[in-house]
């Protein structure tokens, strides 16, 4: 099964007051954490969406071997994101059979449990394997290609989980060992950092 993996990494970060993708997290940025992930796991390509600060997040990450996807549009939220990333996988010389969809602020989320929800999609006849979290059901999620028409239809500031909702009879939900949250204010991220600190004090 060829799958891609495409990371989300287009948007303002307005609540956080800086370019969140560009943020320090274990000795590196968000956004290149995102990319070492995606790279370690099964997937055989890689596909980021860059849209709000695009020449400081490609420069962050130009030197792994990704494909850049650039979204002009990110102003008219998420799904254009979402949307742009797709085509770009559909065009792709390689028949794709899936793509998994995975935030940049999210580094909870490794290889590990990327593999895992991989290896689900190969053994399974689901067409979504999504992540249950926070009493609700979103990404990280793998999408087979019968979903890709129904990403692209997505409009504005809204996510893949509104395709998971309107597809449970197809979806196998994957329940992680840990808590996947993301950061959206200085505040969660300093909390997130705090931590951190503290697990490597304790470990």
């Amino acid at each position: 099964m060829i799958v891609a993996i495409l990371v989300l990494a287009a948007g303002a970060s307005s609540r956080m007051g800086q370019p969140k993708q560009l943020l320090q997290w274990k000795g590196t940025t968000l956004i290149r954490q995102a990319m070492i992930q995606a790279l370690s796991c099964e997937a055989t390509k890689t596909y980021v969406v860059t849209g709000a600060y695009h020449n400081e997040v490609w420069q962050n990450i130009e030197n792994f071997p990704i494909e850049q996807v650039h979204n002009p549009n990110w102003k008219d939220g998420l799904a254009s994101s979402i949307r742009i990333g797709i085509e770009a996988i559909e065009k792709c010389s390689h028949y794709n059979e899936g793509v998994v969809i995975k935030l940049v602020d999210q580094p909870a989320v490794d290889f590990v449990y990327l593999n895992r929800i991989i290896k689900k999609a190969k053994k399974l006849s689901h067409q979504i394997i999504a992540t249950a979290y926070n009493n609700t059901l979103g990404i990280p999620a793998l999408f087979k290609r019968s979903m890709f028409e129904g990403l692209k239809s997505l409009e504005g500031d809204v996510g893949a989980s509104s395709i998971i909702k309107a597809n449970q009879s197809v979806t196998h939900i994957v329940k992680p060992k840990e808590h996947f949250w993301d950061m959206d204010t200085p505040e969660e991220y300093k909390f997130r950092l705090n931590e951190l600190i503290s697990e490597n004090t304790v470990s």
